[in-house]
């Protein structure tokens, strides 16, 4: 007789030890020690127990979301700035399909671009249509990472200054990386996120 390995709910067996693996690197990089519980949770150096569904379910309760313009010379800049009271802010990033779901906030086909300054911000842009136009969401990137950088050279618990991309199965690819000297942009990632954010025009054909 064999036991199925444990799973979350709506999720494959694969893709709930694929999360696991990746909220474990994420709170280690945030100082914790995590281990596995029961396959489907992470047990934390304080004795607490965190689910991984209740990163995502705990975000209308834990966080202050505002939206904003990362640049207000854009305006298709718009950001949601995810912060929280909690350590967890920047560790919901693996969840970041059913928190925007949650948020009815709809995850494009083409990735959205996201910034996790410090443990407590998840920052998140949706690229529009109207921004390949004058290929905008390129400013909006670069606006992203100067406040990002600005914000993890000031405030405590910093994880990261750079702007990523993140696909709907959650890969990402890293597309601006600031420092006081300037910004370098992965050209090869924007142009991809600029083609598939074309095809997906009405009228792309």
């Amino acid at each position: 007789m064999t036991t199925e390995a444990p799973r979350l709910p709506s999720l494959s067996t694969s893709d709930t030890q694929w999360l696991v693996n990746e909220a474990t690197k994420v709170l280690i990089d945030l100082g914790h020690t995590p281990h596995v519980v029961e396959g489907v949770a992470l047990g934390m150096d304080d004795g607490r127990t965190v689910g991984l569904d209740d990163l995502a379910r705990t975000t209308s309760s834990r966080t202050s979301p505002s939206s904003r313009r990362a640049d207000p010379r854009v305006t298709t800049s718009w950001v949601e700035f995810l912060d929280g009271p909690d350590a967890y802010g920047a560790a919901r990033v693996t969840v970041l399909p059913e928190l925007l779901r949650r948020m009815r906030i709809p995850f494009a086909s083409h990735g959205v671009l996201v910034a996790v300054p410090t443990t407590f911000e998840l920052w998140v842009h949706v690229p529009v249509d109207d921004a390949v136009v004058d290929t905008a969401v390129v400013d909006t990137a670069v606006a992203m990472s100067w406040l990002a950088l600005r914000t993890f050279a000031e405030e405590p618990y910093p994880i990261s200054p750079d702007v990523y991309l993140v696909s709907p199965d959650t890969k990402a690819v890293r597309v601006v990386r600031p420092d006081e000297r300037g910004c370098d942009v992965d050209e090869r990632a924007m142009s991809g996120l600029l083609q598939a954010m074309r095809a997906d025009l009405p009228d792309a054909g």
